[in-house]
């Protein structure tokens, strides 16, 4: 992953924030033009963008062509959640053995928290409550 604000960076954060979010359909091609012109940057960070893509496996390079959107298969998704399942249930009790009663009771209500019904962004907004909770979650566990 990137780091830092530079414009590479923040390009990276919004494509990889849309392709997670399903703004773009699997196997969708997006070209470093596209992104460049969209961004009013030259070609360099947006072909440095959607390589750091390809390393996060979110797009996949086709020379001369452009990245594709990679797809999901049912098997794919059913492995990724089984391999979850078991990172968060090792997080779940290294917090227990750790957390105070109150630690525990903060993030027992960041995992209560809900997308509003309505919500214009609800893909986004559930990653991001997501996020906190889980970056809530491993800070307990240390």
């Amino acid at each position: 992953m990137a780091k830092g604000n530079s414009m590479t960076d923040q390009i990276l954060d919004v494509l990889r924030e849309e392709i997670v979010n399903c703004r773009y359909d699997a196997n969708e091609l997006i070209t470093e033009g596209e992104i460049s012109a969209r961004f009013q940057v030259s070609k360099t960070p947006a072909r440095e963008a959607l390589n750091y893509l390809c390393q996060e496996g979110l797009v996949e390079k086709l020379p001369h062509r452009g990245y594709l959107v990679k797809g999901f298969t049912a098997r794919d998704l059913e492995n990724l959640f089984q391999f979850r399942c078991i990172l968060e249930s090792a997080a779940v009790e290294q917090t227990v053995r750790l957390a105070s009663d109150r630690e525990i009771a903060t993030v027992s209500r960041l995992a209560e928290r809900r997308v509003a019904p309505g919500d214009p962004e609800p893909y986004l907004q559930y990653s991001r409550l997501n996020v906190e909770f889980h970056l809530a979650l491993a800070q307990l566990g240390r």
